[in-house]
């Protein structure tokens, strides 16, 4: 990087005082002080609901505050930000439990499925040289050392 001709000896930007920087560094102070009492307010009041007619979580706000609307199906605003959780610790009912179940089990069956294709596509042969099994891919004629993650249990 080069500093254009036409500034000559002048600075692109002026260095900072002993004050900006100071100012600078309370300003950065006082936003992690927000955030840490913030973070423990937003998962005190805010409750993660699930909805059995439309199949999808909302957010429940329950707070002194009247501005904030009491249900939102959307995230509350500082969840996924910085330093503040993802989301919203869950309010485990039947609903919600049947969900975490069905999920797991799909992931299940989609691991196995993801399984089966890959070893249908790779051949297991011995290598006696080198003493240990190397895969062949019968789709694009390649020879692997190692064996694919997938393929495992």
């Amino acid at each position: 990087w080069r500093k254009p001709y036409c500034l000559r000896k002048q600075e692109l930007f002026p260095f900072l005082t002993e004050d900006q920087a100071a100012n600078i560094i309370q300003g950065l102070y006082r936003s992690w002080i927000a955030r840490e009492i913030t973070r423990p307010l937003l998962i005190k009041y805010y409750r993660k609901i699930f909805d059995r007619t439309n199949g999808i979580f909302y957010y429940a706000f329950h707070g002194k505050s009247r501005l904030i609307s009491r249900s939102n199906w959307k995230k509350p605003m500082y969840c996924n930000r910085r330093a503040f959780p993802k989301d919203i610790p869950l309010i485990y009912t039947e609903d919600v439990a049947a969900i975490i179940i069905q999920r797991k089990w799909r992931a299940i069956l989609i691991r196995d499925l993801w399984r089966a294709l890959a070893r249908s596509s790779f051949e297991q042969l011995w290598d006696p040289l080198k003493g240990k099994w190397n895969y062949y891919d019968k789709d694009k004629s390649i020879l692997l050392d190692k064996e694919l993650k997938i393929m495992r249990g």
